[in-house]
């Protein structure tokens, strides 16, 4: 065979790219070319989402060709994309996401598709990915999210392409959450009936991969119940060179901090109870309740003096450093948040409800401080 041929790669349901190899008539070449596809381009790192799938790209992409598909929202800059170049991804397509209010949306009222699939599903995307596809020969999809699952399909099985679901949580969970503790009394059939869609959806995106990658052991022990195929764990972490310990100073003011995207409805339910629940029964004048993040002004807590909201910060290790206690009351969604591995690698401490440090293995009175309720 010509040294330029194209071999073969047998794929072992193994997550870690850098492993897998074909062998030449000359040599051993790392070949490998893969197509990561996101729901959000992931930088700047504004959440956890984005977080976990910039840092994807960053190590699962050394030894391995990496082709990125994205969808953009509105203020998307051009010049994010040098970020990933940095980091050795050249192939780079965005596509705009639909707008929520868009007329077309009207159909996910209906029995059928979720009002996610009727979002993000776009027949001119899936002809572009196919074609990528068939034009570079990619050997593995990744799609990075439930909301990018959307595009996989047993066409590209028959290609020999192999299909890997980069789950972040138990997404319909998620929205059964939200009926539970959110969803106005008159709506609530409507977004239970959505939450109903999107289970159905997720079991069949899980059954379709080749590989599922689970964020946590409980996680992948449901995903295992629907598949015969693997399914991998791999933990969110942070970068201890980033994120590293640092004595606190006294001051007059103590600062309970919060950082998250408000558009990210789960933090702006959390921050809400918080308040209302907990902030605003401290009597103490000096406490003041700092809150960082995307639409953090959008929240209407402004209102009362004690109350910072930010929505941008550009290091915001230093947040960290300035606050006194970092505080996690979400009550919806799986997963592991980000910034409680932030704040514990600063030496923040941390009030949170018992379930969100379970998978991390947090224990309570030693790692974390952690309340089963408002008054607690």
């Amino acid at each position: 065979s010509s040294v330029t041929r194209r071999c073969r790669i047998l794929f072992a349901g193994l997550p870690d790219y850098r492993f897998v190899f074909c062998i030449r008539t000359d040599t051993i070449a790392l070949i490998m070319k893969v197509l990561f596809f996101t729901y959000d381009f992931p930088y700047p790192t504004t959440s956890g989402g984005k977080v976990r799938s910039y840092n994807m790209l960053k190590y699962a992409g050394k030894g391995a060709e990496i082709f990125l598909f994205s969808f953009i929202r509105p203020g998307f800059q051009t010049e994010h994309t040098e970020a990933l170049k940095k980091i050795g991804i050249s192939h780079i397509e965005v596509f705009p996401r639909r707008k929520v209010r868009d007329i077309r949306n009207i159909g996910a009222l209906l029995p059928g598709d979720s009002i996610f699939k009727t979002l993000y599903f776009d027949r001119k995307v899936a002809a572009r990915l196919r074609k990528v596809i068939e034009q570079e020969k990619i050997d593995v999809l990744h799609f990075e999210s439930f909301y990018t699952a959307f595009y996989m399909s047993q066409t590209y099985a028959a290609l020999g392409v192999k299909q890997v679901y980069g789950s972040e949580n138990k997404e319909h969970a998620l929205y059964e959450d939200y009926v539970k503790y959110n969803a106005p009394l008159l709506l609530k059939p409507g977004f239970r009936l959505q939450a109903q869609k999107i289970k159905r959806e997720e079991e069949s995106i899980v059954k379709q991969a080749d590989v599922t990658l689970a964020v946590t052991e409980s996680e992948k022990e449901y995903f295992q119940t629907l598949t015969k195929h693997p399914v991998v764990v791999i933990e969110n972490g942070i970068s201890h060179d980033e994120f590293s310990y640092k004595p606190r100073q006294k001051k007059a003011e103590k600062i309970i901090l919060f950082v998250g995207n408000f558009d990210y409805f789960p933090n702006a339910s959390a921050v809400k109870f918080f308040y209302d629940e907990v902030f605003s029964k401290i009597t103490d004048q000096s406490v003041i309740f700092s809150i960082i993040g995307k639409k953090a002004g959008s929240l209407g807590l402004d209102t009362d003096k004690r109350v910072r909201t930010t929505e941008f910060i550009k290091d915001i290790r230093q947040a960290y450093y300035e606050a006194d206690v970092f505080v996690s009351p979400i009550q919806i969604g799986g997963g592991t948040n980000f910034k409680i591995l932030e704040a514990m690698a600063t030496g923040l401490p941390i009030v949170t409800f018992s379930d969100r440090v379970k998978d991390i293995g947090a224990k309570n009175m030693q790692d974390v401080l952690t309340a089963d309720n408002a008054q607690s």
